[in-house]
């Protein structure tokens, strides 16, 4: 559900990428 409300947004592709960096920075 949400995958097909948030596709094609490129807001989202940025916060997955941040989140993907923020949790790279933690391990």
């Amino acid at each position: 559900m949400l995958s097909s409300m948030l596709e094609g947004e490129p807001t989202v592709v940025f916060l997955k990428a941040a989140i993907g960096w923020m949790v790279k920075q933690l391990l």
